[in-house]
């Protein structure tokens, strides 16, 4: 039995063979109710001969595309070399187009950023996949209605840090993100306005960094109602976030992001609310508590 908690994905804690049934994470802080139905979440959809195949998506990061490498790979003009990326997020599963030429349709609606329900259909090129879980109500769904417009995010903020740390969350008119990075010759800036930013040595990576250590796609940047995340995409190098290797973590101003030989230096004032954080200059463990 897989007990997690739906913000930060935190285990939970079973004290004295005990579960209760109202349930708050010792790291996040997040009050809810504990059931025993175990998660999932599955892609079904049929091969060219018809059977039917069932792809479990119940991960950090499940990438669809043409590319080498893709956790779901389809191999058709129509799709792009990474098309998409479905996310693990606190209201469910989420899919998010990676900037594809054809786009990335939920029920016939083309999207670029939509919370799946259960039975929703994903269309990416000819192919169609129909989802099966039991992550998120039809309640849920409906507070997450607007979600792609909730994630938008104005020009950065000007350089003066009093109007930099006035702005509140995501959607606010001040909300910024910058990158700097600190792997080239010069320092470079990168501003994400998005909310999905690729990163990898691929042609279509929003953030494209020329190494061969460095994977197609490695690692992915979601801006989110809770904040700024980071998921490493499963590479064999990995991902460091203030020098810890991470699979998936919340971000905030002055972490270190090291993918490769590059190192970037998170600007934002953006603030995560989503659980635990590794803090630069820090041994913490993330699964630490009192």
């Amino acid at each position: 039995m897989d007990l997690r908690c739906p913000s930060c994905r935190t285990e939970v804690l079973i004290v004295d063979g005990q579960l209760l049934p109202e349930y708050t994470c010792h790291v996040c802080g997040r009050e809810f109710a504990v059931t025993t139905d175990t998660e999932s979440a599955f892609l079904s959809f049929a091969d060219d001969a018809g059977n039917p195949i069932r792809k479990n998506v119940l991960r950090h990061a499940t990438l669809i595309g043409s590319e080498d490498g893709c956790n779901i790979r389809l191999v058709n003009p129509a799709v792009a070399a990474t098309h998409c990326v479905l996310t693990l997020e606190s209201n469910g599963i989420c899919v998010r187009d990676l900037r594809s030429q054809t786009g990335t349709r939920v029920n016939g609606s083309l999207v670029e950023v939509r919370t799946l329900s259960d039975g929703d259909r994903l269309s990416v090129g000819p192919f169609e996949f129909t989802l099966d879980t039991n992550l998120l109500s039809q309640t849920a769904r409906a507070r997450t209605a607007n979600y792609e417009s909730d994630l938008s995010l104005a020009a950065p903020a000007p350089d003066d840090e009093s109007d930099a740390e006035a702005s509140g969350g995501v959607g606010d008119s001040q909300t910024f993100i910058q990158l700097e990075c600190r792997g080239v010759a010069e320092t470079v800036s990168k501003n994400v306005y998005r909310p999905t930013t690729l990163i990898g040595s691929g042609e279509a990576c929003n953030i494209r960094l020329r190494s061969p250590s460095i994977a197609v796609a490695h690692c992915l940047l979601t801006i989110e109602p809770e904040g700024l995340r980071v998921r490493d995409l499963r590479t064999t190098l990995g991902t460091l976030l203030n020098g810890e290797r991470v699979e998936m973590e919340w971000l905030s101003d002055g972490d270190e992001l090291k993918v490769g030989e590059f190192s970037f230096q998170v600007k934002t004032n953006l603030k995560p609310s989503g659980g635990a954080h590794i803090l630069a200059g820090s041994d913490m463990d993330p699964n630490e508590f009192e």
